[in-house]
C-alpha cells in the first residue's frame, strides 16, 4: 500500500515510521535476495540515502526505557519524553 500513492506522481511523498523497526519475517530465500526483508522506509533512507527528519520526542515510554533505547539503537540520540 505504500506504493499506491506513487502511481499518481506526487510532488511530495511522506512516510512516518521508524526505519530501524523490526523487519518483516521472510522465509523465502528468493524474496530475501530481492530485498523484501526490508521496509520501504529502510530502503529509501538507509540504502538510498534519501533525506529524512527524525522525531525526537517520545510520548509512550518510561524515561529509563527511553534512555536505554536511545543508547542501544539510536547512537545516544537525546530523545525527549
Amino acid at each position: 500500500e505504500t506504493l499506491i500513492p506513487l502511481k499518481f506522481n506526487p510532488t511530495l511523498y511522506v512516510q512516518i515510521g521508524d526505519p530501524d523497526q523490526l523487519p518483516a519475517t521472510i522465509t523465502s530465500k528468493a524474496a530475501r535476495g530481492n530485498g523484501f526483508d526490508k521496509s520501504m522506509m529502510h530502503w529509501l533512507i538507509k540504502d538510498n540515502q534519501q533525506p529524512y527528519k527524525m522525531f525526537i520526542t517520545q510520548y509512550q515510554m518510561h524515561e529509563d526505557i527511553c534512555h536505554f533505547i536511545s543508547n542501544q539503537y539510536y547512537e545516544n540520540l537525546p530523545l525527549r519524553y
